[in-house]
């Protein structure tokens, strides 16, 4: 058949032009054997034999054919997993672009409402109706800003982002917090609230911030899905495990849908029908979340319509009488502790004996020999956080993000440093960026920290493309008894500072005509406006590749370009002093 293969001595040929002169010349007799090489059931060419043994002949043909259909299956295999890797960078791409326009327009309502709820609280007259409708405002922008954080975490564990910080942790210090929030959103409902769970311990090895989310998100649904009647939690305790539950007499979920109820973008059908909203994230990412602690989460319910339902979240217990053990020493922390963190093979003893000589308490935290490093920093944080080059590249942003989501290491600086004896030069970078939607005090805290100069005006350049965030941005810091300077995208931020030099820019990164990380690599490149320190706004979520082009500018607009070794030190000082250097 034309079109086909067939082989002699190991060569190609096509069916129609076999066999040729060249092998077998004209005139002379000859015989092969030649056997069909199927693949699949399916015949793929011929291969032909001088020799005479067709026992052999068919025994090769069997393997050559196998060993083609793996080869295929390998190169499905390899075409497939490229597919779906392709599909997942796309589907976190999309998740990510539209989570920042959501938070353009969120952080006007958010910032916007609260500036108003602010001004009316110093009002001793203040209209009642008005006051409600910003409170409902408020608190449904607040709404929207979980959802859409639901959608950031997503985004993260499916680009592998999603970080947890494990530590000892008191479950029932989660728990009584979740249980306070719990409480007041079925009081808000007329629905009865019960919750049973011991006033110390269990202990577990965690997030607390994350557990907490969890817990929260299971009541929320509960109280959401429950029309009439009690929500409840409870918890059970054994030797090896400890299980939360969240119990509702509320509409209920079928049989068939309780392990589906947990996948990406999933609202059960009883959901559906009730005409409930939402975007079926919630129980994807706290399933994530809980497997990430090593635990297990779960549905039951009766299945029919208003019989109610019952998740739970199991972990594994740690014995409360260990965890002394557990925790890592670390000295008291007084206003001028520095933590230095570095590889075991990285010394450190320059630096902190520098810093030790102008009056700061330094100790030294090799990452990779002390597995409970991050435990250490979240009980008993330091004032500042100083790391080297090496580890600021793989785990700076990271590190920088963990600190964001505790309470009480939010503030802490986190500031990176290179020095090179050999060569007399040395850089120092400072970490920090923040999420839109940006409320006031953050902004004010932010601007707080960076002590600017008090003998003149303190001028913060503000650059963003959306006018209503420009203004709002603008009025926060008007309101901080600073001045505000604005700019609409990157070109406009660049002529403005060839004006004049602001003491700080609060930069967005998604603007058109030239982006923030334009902006950043044009700053750095110009002598004058590498001192100019940058807050790094975004309301999108960074990628890799992001936070790698954030940490080339930033390193040289905030760490001042590059200095001698003493140079260095000194700087690195002066960031920790927040002086004038």
């Amino acid at each position: 058949t034309a079109g086909l293969s067939a082989a002699s001595n190991g060569q190609r040929f096509e069916t129609r032009k076999f066999p040729t002169p060249e092998i077998y010349p004209a005139g002379e007799p000859w015989q092969l054997t030649i056997l069909p090489l199927d693949v699949d059931h399916k015949t793929f060419g011929f291969v032909a034999f001088n020799a005479p043994n067709p026992e052999l002949c068919a025994a090769i043909v069997h393997n050559l054919g196998a060993a083609l259909r793996t080869s295929q299956l390998y190169q499905d295999a390899l075409e497939g997993r490229r597919m779906a890797e392709e599909a997942n960078h796309l589907k976190s791409r999309f998740l990510s672009m539209v989570s920042h326009e959501l938070r353009t327009p969120l952080s006007l309502i958010v910032g916007l409402s609260e500036i108003v709820l602010r001004e009316q609280q110093d009002d001793t007259h203040p209209p009642h109706a008005k006051l409600r409708d910003m409170e409902q405002i408020n608190t449904s922008a607040q709404h929207l800003a979980r959802l859409i954080g639901d959608v950031l975490d997503l985004a993260s564990s499916e680009a592998g982002q999603l970080h947890i910080l494990r530590e000892p942790i008191d479950l029932s210090d989660v728990l009584r917090m979740a249980a306070k929030i719990g409480e007041e959103l079925a009081r808000e409902k007329g629905l009865a609230w019960n919750a049973q769970f011991p006033p110390l311990g269990p202990w577990v090895m965690g997030d607390r911030t994350r557990l907490r989310q969890v817990t929260l998100n299971l009541i929320s649904n509960a109280v959401k899905f429950t029309p009439a009647g009690q929500v409840r939690l409870t918890v059970s305790v054994t030797d090896q495990n400890v299980v939360v539950a969240v119990s509702d007499t509320g509409i209920g979920i079928s049989a068939g849908e309780q392990n589906t109820i947990f996948d990406e973008f999933y609202r059960s059908q009883n959901a559906v029908q009730s005409g409930y909203g939402g975007l079926g994230l919630g129980l994807a990412i706290s399933k994530q979340l809980v497997e990430q602690h090593g635990g297990s989460i779960e549905a039951h319910s009766p299945g029919d319509l208003g019989n109610g339902s019952t998740f739970s979240f199991c972990l594994p217990v740690i014995p409360a009488m260990g965890l002394s053990m557990d925790l890592p020493s670390t000295p008291a922390a007084t206003a001028n502790t520095v933590l230095i963190l570095a590889e075991a093979d990285k010394s450190a003893s320059e630096l902190s004996g520098y810093l030790e000589s102008r009056g700061f308490d330094t100790y030294v935290c090799h990452v990779d020999e002390d597995s409970e490093w991050l435990s250490k920093i979240i009980h008993t944080p330091p004032s500042a956080i100083v790391l080297d080059e090496h580890l600021a590249v793989r785990e700076g942003w990271a590190i920088m993000g963990l600190l964001k989501r505790q309470k009480s290491t939010e503030d802490i600086p986190l500031i990176a440093y290179s020095l090179d004896y050999e060569r007399d030069q040395g850089q120092i970078l400072e970490l920090n960026y923040l999420h839109k939607p940006l409320k006031p005090d953050q902004l004010t805290r932010e601007l707080e920290r960076f002590a600017l100069p008090q003998d003149k005006p303190q001028t913060v350049l503000v650059v963003d493309d959306d006018p209503g965030i420009l203004a709002m941005h603008s009025r926060l810091i008007e309101a901080s008894g600073r001045q505000a300077v604005t700019a609409r995208n990157g070109r406009e931020a660049l002529a403005v500072v060839e004006q004049q030099t602001p003491d700080l820019i609060l930069l967005d990164l998604m603007m058109p005509e030239m982006d923030g990380f334009e902006v950043l690599d044009e700053l750095q490149a110009r002598e004058t406006t590498r001192d100019i320190p940058v807050i790094i706004l975004t309301a999108r979520i960074l990628s890799e590749a992001d936070l790698e082009r954030c940490q080339r500018g930033v390193a040289t607009i905030l760490g001042k370009g590059l200095f001698s070794a003493e140079e260095t030190l000194r700087h690195v000082e002066a960031a920790l002093t927040r002086q004038p250097t």
